[in-house]
């Protein structure tokens, strides 16, 4: 909620970092989940590259 005030109130400018989204508070914390998505992500593509379907892994 933090990122989304501060984008609203720096206009989309002057952001501390980015990744999925434009980062205006705790940039650490957000680092972080950023990492946990992206290992997130190659683990799903990894699967579906060894013949999982997608139903197979979101469960």
């Amino acid at each position: 909620m933090e990122d989304v005030i501060g984008f609203i109130e720096n206009n989309g400018k002057n952001c501390l970092c980015t990744g999925y989204w434009k980062v205006y508070s705790n940039p650490e914390r957000a680092k972080n989940l950023f990492r946990h998505y992206d290992e997130a992500r190659e683990s799903a593509i990894y699967e579906i590259l060894n013949g999982k379907k997608f139903y197979e892994i979101a469960v």
